[in-house]
C-alpha cells in the first residue's frame, strides 16, 4: 500500500466546550448487544472488518444510527468497526461533526471530501492488512467513486466483499429496547393523528394539512417527517397541493418519520364527512377481512408470498390485485424499509421482526379505482409465533368527521 496521509481532518469523541454524550440515543447495553451480535456475524464469515455505509435518506442512514448512534440528517456518512475497539465514525463536509462527536459510541471521529481514502487509512491502521472486509451497502448504497477511493487505498491483499444480507439478518430481529423506541412512536403518532382531526375539513387547502401535520410531528421530536394525502378522485399522492378539500370528497393522510429514537413508523388513516357510501362500506369490510387474514399469516418462517398468496382470494373476489410497483410488506425499524420486503427481496419472516403493512392494489375498475383505490389502513406489525401483532392501533375504520 502507499502510504498517505489522511485526507481530511480527524477528531475525538469531544466538542468544542470539553463536553462528551450529550446525546443519547441508544443504552450502553443496547450498543453491547448490537457490537457482540455483528462481530458474531464477522466471524462466521470470516470477516476482519465491516464497513457500513449510509446516506440521508429513509432507505439507508439507519445503517449508521444503528452502529454509531448517530442521526445524520444529510451527507454520505461510514462507520468503521473491527474485532475490538469502539466503532469509527466517518463523513463527509456537508454538516460536519458536531452532532456526531456529542455521542460516545465511537471515539474517532473523521471528515473528509474523499471519504472512502480514509477508510482505505484506517484499515491500514487497524492493521487490517489482508483477508477480507464486508462492505454494508455493497448492493444498493455506497457511491462508486467512494468505492474506488476504498480500493486504492487499503492494502492491495484486502478483498472487499458485499456484506448487506449478512448485517440486514441481524438487525431485523428487535431488541426489547427498539420495540420500545417503535411502541414510543405509536404513541406519538395517536397523538398526531388525533390532533390532525380538528384540521382536516371541506375547504381547507391539502398544502395547509400538509404543513399542520409536519408542525405537529416536529413538535413531538419526529425527526424527517415526510407527509402524503390523496383526495377523490384517486389518481396521484400529493405532497400538498392548492387544491382544497370539498364535502363529498373521501380522504386519506399518510404520514411517516422517525421518532425522537430514530426508528420508524408509517400510519394512514382515511376519512369523510358524513356517512361514507356504502361502496366504501363495503371496500372497507374487504379490507378488514385482508388485514385479520394477513395478521394471520404473518409467523416466523412464512414468506412475503405466502402472506399475499392468503389474501389474493379475497382482492380477486372484489375486483382488485396487489400492485407489482409498489413494496406492500417491508421490514421497518433505524430505517424506514430495511431487511425484507416485498416484491423484491421476499425472506422468511423472524420472530421478533417487526413490518410495515399497506397492499397497494391495482382495480379492475379504473372509476372504481378513482373512488376509493388509496383508502386503507397502514401500521408497524410485530411477528409472533401467533401471528402479527399490531403495533398502533388494534383495528381501524374510516373515520367520519
Amino acid at each position: 500500500m502507499t502510504a498517505k496521509s489522511f485526507v481530511g481532518s480527524t477528531f475525538p469523541a469531544v466538542d468544542d466546550m470539553g463536553k462528551s454524550a450529550q446525546i443519547r440515543l441508544t443504552s450502553d447495553e443496547e450498543r453491547s448487544r448490537r457490537l457482540a451480535e455483528l462481530r458474531a456475524m464477522m466471524t462466521s464469515n470470516a470477516l476482519e472488518a465491516i464497513v457500513i455505509s449510509g446516506k440521508s435518506d429513509l432507505r439507508f442512514r439507519g445503517r449508521v444510527l444503528y452502529t454509531s448512534d448517530v442521526f445524520q440528517f444529510t451527507a454520505d456518512s461510514f462507520v468503521v468497526i473491527t474485532h475490538s475497539g469502539a466503532p469509527i465514525f466517518i463523513t463527509t463536509p456537508v454538516v460536519g461533526l458536531g452532532q456526531a462527536r456529542r455521542t460516545n459510541w465511537a471515539e474517532q471521529f473523521h471528515v473528509s471530501a474523499q471519504p472512502g481514502h480514509v477508510i482505505g487509512e484506517i484499515l491500514g491502521k487497524e492493521n487490517i492488512l489482508s483477508g477480507k472486509v464486508g462492505v454494508v451497502g455493497l448492493s444498493d448504497a455506497i457511491s462508486a467513486i467512494h468505492m474506488k477511493e476504498m480500493t486504492e487505498s487499503a492494502p492491495a491483499s484486502i478483498e472487499f466483499v458485499d456484506a448487506t444480507d449478512e448485517f440486514e439478518h441481524v438487525r431485523r430481529v428487535k431488541s426489547p429496547e427498539e420495540l420500545a423506541n417503535l411502541q414510543h412512536i405509536s404513541a406519538v403518532f395517536r397523538k398526531i393523528f388525533q390532533a390532525m382531526e380538528a384540521e382536516i375539513r371541506p375547504g381547507v387547502q391539502e398544502s395547509d394539512i400538509a404543513g399542520a401535520a409536519a408542525r405537529l410531528a416536529k413538535l413531538h421530536g419526529c425527526r424527517d417527517v415526510k407527509v402524503a394525502m390523496a383526495t377523490t378522485p384517486f389518481n396521484a399522492v400529493s405532497y400538498g397541493s392548492n387544491r382544497r378539500i370539498e364535502r363529498d370528497d373521501a380522504f386519506m393522510l399518510w404520514i411517516e418519520s422517525p421518532g425522537p429514537s430514530g426508528y420508524w413508523l408509517e400510519l394512514r388513516r382515511s376519512y369523510c364527512f358524513g356517512a361514507p357510501s356504502a361502496e366504501i362500506v363495503e371496500f372497507w369490510a374487504m379490507l378488514d377481512q385482508v388485514w385479520a387474514t394477513a395478521l394471520e399469516a404473518m409467523r416466523p418462517g412464512v414468506t412475503g408470498a405466502e402472506v399475499f398468496a392468503s389474501i389474493e382470494p379475497l382482492l380477486s373476489a372484489y375486483g382488485c390485485r396487489l400492485s407489482p410497483s409498489n413494496y406492500s410488506l417491508h421490514g421497518i425499524g433505524a430505517d424506514a424499509i430495511e431487511g425484507m420486503c416485498y416484491p423484491g427481496n421476499d425472506k422468511p419472516l423472524l420472530e421478533g421482526e417487526v413490518v410495515s403493512f399497506h397492499p397497494s392494489l391495482v382495480f379492475d375498475d379504473a372509476k372504481k379505482a378513482e373512488r376509493i383505490s388509496f383508502l386503507g389502513m397502514t401500521d408497524n406489525v410485530l411477528i409472533t409465533p401467533e401471528g402479527g401483532l399490531r403495533l398502533t392501533y388494534d383495528s381501524d375504520a374510516i373515520r367520519v368527521l
